[in-house]
This record gives C-alpha cells, sequence and structure tokens, in this order.
C-alpha cells in the first residue's frame, strides 16, 4: 500500500488509484499505539504544571520529550518489521536479526539501514533524499538533540528545566517525523510491492492464457 492522503482509503471497497484493487477494509497506515502515542505528547504538552514546587522543574515537559523520543522509535520499530516482511524473511531470520541488534541506537545504525542497503542512517537519509528532493536535515538534528537530551537525563540524572520552545517543536515537529516515516515506506516498500504485484498479475494472466487456449482445444497436457 502507497501512503498518501487519500481518504477514501477509509472506506470498505474503495478502488486504490495506484493498483486498482478495491481494499476489504479501511484502511490507515499508522496503528492504533502511534495515534496513542501522539495524544499522550498533546495531552502532557497541555498538562499545567503545579504551582507548589520545591524545585523549578517541569515535569511535563519531560513526558513531552520522553514521549516524542518513544515516538520515534516505534516509528522505526514498524518500518523495519515491515522491510522484514517485504524481504520474506522466516520467523528463526527475524529473531536471529533482532537478538543481535537489540539496542535502539543498533537497530537504527546497523539493522535498518542493512535492510534498504543503506551504509548507516545518515546514508539512509541521503538515499531518500536522491528518492524524494525533500531535505530531511532540519529533523534528523532536531531527532539526534531530543534523543541527547532524554539520555542525559535518564542515564546522567540532568534534569534542568528544558527551553519551553524546544518542547513545543516536539509537538510541531510530529508531523514532519511521521511524513519522514512515510516516505520511507513509499521510497523503499511501495516499489518493492507494486513490483511483486505486477509479478504476480502478469503470472496470473499468463495462467489464465493457458487455461483459455486449453479450453478451447488448442494445447494439451
Amino acid at each position: 500500500m502507497k501512503v498518501d492522503q487519500d481518504m477514501g482509503r477509509l472506506w470498505v471497497n474503495y478502488k486504490c488509484p495506484v493498483c486498482e484493487m478495491p481494499g476489504d477494509n479501511g484502511r490507515g497506515f499508522f496503528v492504533m499505539d502511534i495515534c496513542i502515542l501522539i495524544a499522550l505528547i498533546q495531552e502532557a504538552y497541555h498538562t499545567k504544571p503545579r504551582k507548589k514546587v520545591t524545585v523549578h522543574i517541569q515535569s511535563h515537559h519531560l513526558s513531552v520529550l520522553i514521549l516524542f523520543c518513544t515516538l520515534r522509535e516505534v516509528l522505526l520499530e514498524r518500518l523495519i518489521s515491515r522491510l522484514m516482511e517485504m524481504d520474506g524473511l522466516s520467523e528463526t531470520e527475524r529473531e536471529r536479526l533482532n537478538c543481535d541488534n537489540r539496542n535502539y541506537s543498533d537497530r537504527r545504525e546497523r539493522l535498518f539501514p542493512s535492510l534498504i542497503r543503506a551504509k548507516s542512517w545518515n546514508d539512509a537519509i541521503t538515499q531518500l533524499q536522491h528518492k524524494t528532493g525533500e531535505n530531511y536535515g532540519d529533523i534528523n538534528d532536531f531527532l539526534k538533540k531530543a534523543s541527547d537530551m532524554r539520555n542525559n537525563m535518564l542515564h546522567e540524572g540532568i534534569t534542568w528545566p528544558f527551553e519551553p520552545d524546544f518542547i513545543t517543536d516536539c509537538l510541531k515537529k510530529i508531523p514532519l517525523l511521521l511524513g519522514l516515516y512515510v516516505d520511507f515506506h513509499n521510497s523503499f516498500i511501495h516499489p518493492e510491492y507494486f513490483k511483486r504485484l505486477g509479478a504476480q498479475k502478469t503470472k496470473e494472466d499468463m495462467e489464465g492464457q493457458v487455461t483459455s487456449t486449453k479450453e478451447r482445444g488448442i494445447i494439451q497436457d
């Protein structure tokens, strides 16, 4: 399935304008857990901090940051899963790859790039930019900064008040983050799916022609 903004895809039996196949149900690209994460980020952002605190730490800012980084990781997991499925990897092969790349950094820098024939995450971003003509430098830099801030808080206990503008940007960057993974899907998964669909249709057409020829008595088994 190609991801776009065609709202007709939410309807049963809607004919896809790309592959011309009717859908057996309404289809949305992002699964419910991603939608819930986005809702939690919005809720945390709009939560007012307590007035009486001994240390000026905006807990809702920390929540926004942690949830935003979690969203980034969940999106990568969904993309990796789809790539493995597209490559036809067995459960054993998937389990081995997942065991060899347990940490998020390994999954981003080693596992994911290997599935799209890239050298690293940044190389994958470069390849995507060549395919789409878009510039992902801003969102890529923002993701790294958010990750560094989250890690400093979780592993070093650095909990100084975050800049309100940065936390606001976490909310504003969600559409760009989603768009990044949509573009990864459309550039590396959908073309392969479309290619396989075309091959399947060609095979079915050929089988249909053979059946029709047999029925007319032109060829025999």
